[in-house]
């Protein structure tokens, strides 16, 4: 706790301890005079000066954060019960002896209450501000992480062939000596393959030159050997 944080609970206190002990007193003389009970006097005088103070320790507060927030009806509000507080306390000690110098005191009180208001509503701005500031740095990072999540989806994301290819079973080898390279089909090797389906591979090929063999295979309809044989 910094020191400005300790006098903002001094202040409040100890600046209308005069003036509310002066107001605690009369109140309880003339609880007296109207034979009221003793005791019964002294918690009615003590809580009606702590009453007092409190309000216009609120009506400061409230009255200051109404401007902040450009709410002026409320603002006004506040600024009239902050001013019956100061008349209140004003005639509560108006018996005294001296009454300038109690006045005086609770001029000290209202600069309090006005002050330590001030005072809370910044650190209640500098809040504010950083809540602002954690949300924008939170927000940044959740947004890089979905850029993340969405680039690690789109790189995982397998290729498809550009159109759907039947299943095409391979015709029994001809009779005769062993199927090597025959010329037949543009150089294409004869392995029990179609002319068309050899095609189709090399074709898958060029428009997928990324993929794997497998992905290729089960694209064609052969076995990832096969397909391998036809990759530029």
């Amino acid at each position: 706790m910094d020191k400005y944080s300790i006098l903002s609970v001094i202040a409040p206190i100890a600046a209308p301890a005069a003036p509310a002990t002066m107001l605690v007193n009369i109140l309880y003389g003339e609880l007296i005079r109207e034979a009221v009970n003793q005791n019964v006097a002294i918690g009615a005088a003590v809580l009606s000066g702590l009453g007092a103070e409190a309000s216009g320790m609120i009506a400061a507060y409230v009255g200051i954060q109404a401007y902040r927030k450009q709410k002026y009806g409320l603002m006004v509000v506040s600024i009239i019960a902050f001013l019956s507080y100061a008349i209140f306390m004003a005639i509560g000690i108006s018996a005294a002896r001296d009454p300038l110098t109690m006045v005086s005191t609770i001029v000290i009180s209202i600069i309090a209450y006005v002050s330590v208001g001030v005072l809370t509503d910044l650190r209640g701005v500098t809040s504010e501000k950083a809540e602002e500031v954690n949300m924008d740095i939170n927000l940044m990072a959740a947004q890089r992480l979905l850029a993340n999540a969405e680039a690690r989806r789109n790189k995982s994301v397998q290729p498809q062939p550009p159109t759907s290819l039947p299943q095409v079973s391979a015709p029994p080898p001809p009779p005769g000596p062993s199927s090597q390279s025959t010329g037949i089909g543009h150089g294409r090797q004869f392995t029990g393959l179609s002319d068309d389906h050899i095609a189709d591979i090399r074709d898958y090929w060029k428009a997928n030159p990324d993929a794997t063999l497998r992905q290729a295979a089960q694209a064609c309809g052969c076995s990832p050997m096969t397909a391998g044989k036809y990759k530029p």
